[in-house]
């Protein structure tokens, strides 16, 4: 299966784990293209430089690293392209080359092309001198997800008196404007009057983060989605040299729904705290006998019959996601005080509960406060 066959099966996750967050992410570098190789006066074309490196593949970013990117430039007229970067303390530094410059003409042959030591984006060779000749630069790395190329080939230069115009470069699609992201520059051509012609300019290196995601999580870049198979995707485009991280990933736990209070003995209310970002609970402290926790769907449930009495400020730890966090709250539990034995069923009264009217008569004797 080739790189890019697996590239588009990637479904990425968002995983989160104990006491840090994580993102599983894919990534595109390429370095910047190489520069244009000089022609001879009136005579050959200078071979195009090479399109950057493309490296691809997939990537874990943790929540408590600062991720460095290096963009690669492209080379200058005669110069290399730069090489392109991501790198952290918790990853293997990724390092995408920088494109080779074309060579220079030679008399009346054209200079070679560039080459990346890859399958993809070497430089055109520069046309000799009146011989018209192919001087397509090699196309880029087309990745489906994201619609574009990367690392195209820099056309060659033309003879003098070619009629054939600009070679291709970057992208592989024809003329000079379409230079794609690490896209090899043109070499220069030679001209019929001023001896020397015109050349390309390389195209700058690129670092683009993908991950499955209805929000931005990671800082950084110019950002814009894409929905892959009903999946929507955070792409993060890095066109210049910085760092980034994950956006905050702490935990969150909402109020309580209610601080009731119950008869010792009698069913609690569910008593329920919404959660972000966790993903469970940890063992519950301070509920009274009888009561439990327990977590899903975001949502905690405290529930159950007390079967001490008290008043009980409880904690419960969140985990999963970052940061200690806990969804506290109060329950009441009071004693019985009372019962009242009517000819209906039993009536409790609880110490502390809201005053009891009771009608009563009695046959004999009296009833007292």
């Amino acid at each position: 299966m080739s790189k890019l066959k697996f590239l588009c099966m990637i479904f990425l996750l968002i995983a989160y784990m104990t006491g840090s967050a994580q993102i599983n992410a894919s990534y595109v570098i390429v370095g910047g293209g190489g520069g244009a190789g000089d022609a001879t006066s009136r005579s050959a074309g200078g071979g195009g430089g090479s399109g950057g490196v493309v490296q691809t593949g997939t990537v874990t970013l943790n929540s408590n690293v600062v991720y460095a990117v290096t963009v690669g430039v492209g080379g200058n007229f005669q110069g290399d392209g730069i090489s392109s970067i991501l790198s952290g303390s918790d990853i293997t530094t990724i390092t995408a080359a920088g494109g080779t410059k074309g060579s220079n003409a030679v008399s009346s042959t054209g200079g070679n092309g560039g080459s990346n030591g890859t399958a993809y984006g070497a430089g055109g060779k520069g046309m000799n001198y009146q011989v018209n000749a192919t001087n397509n630069g090699g196309a880029g790395v087309y990745i489906a997800e994201l619609a574009s190329y990367f690392g195209g080939g820099g056309g060659g230069g033309n003879y003098a008196g070619s009629p054939g115009g600009y070679g291709r470069y970057g992208s592989g699609a024809a003329g000079d404007a379409a230079v794609n992201d690490g896209g090899g520059a043109r070499g220069r051509n030679a001209n019929l009057t001023s001896g020397l012609g015109v050349y390309g300019a390389a195209g700058k290196g690129v670092v683009i983060v993908r991950y499955a995601s209805s929000t931005p999580l990671i800082t950084g870049g110019t950002v814009s989605t894409v929905n892959i198979s009903g999946t929507v995707y955070q792409v993060h485009r890095y066109t210049s040299s910085g760092t980034f991280s994950l956006i905050g990933f702490s935990n969150t736990a909402s109020a309580a729904s209610s601080s009731p209070t119950v008869c010792l003995n009698a069913a609690l209310p569910n008593i329920t705290h919404t959660t972000t970002r966790a993903t469970g609970i940890g063992t519950p402290s301070g509920l009274p006998a009888g009561v439990s926790a327990s977590w899903s769907a975001n949502t905690i449930t405290i529930s159950g019959t007390p079967t001490e009495s008290g008043v009980f400020n409880y904690s419960i730890l969140l985990t999963g996601g970052d940061g200690e966090v806990y969804a506290t709250g109060t329950i009441y539990v009071s004693e019985p005080s009372i019962t009242l034995q009517p000819e209906t069923a039993p009536q409790t009264v609880c110490q502390g509960a809201v005053a009891l009217t009771v009608e009563a008569s009695v046959n004999t004797g009296s009833i007292s406060s």
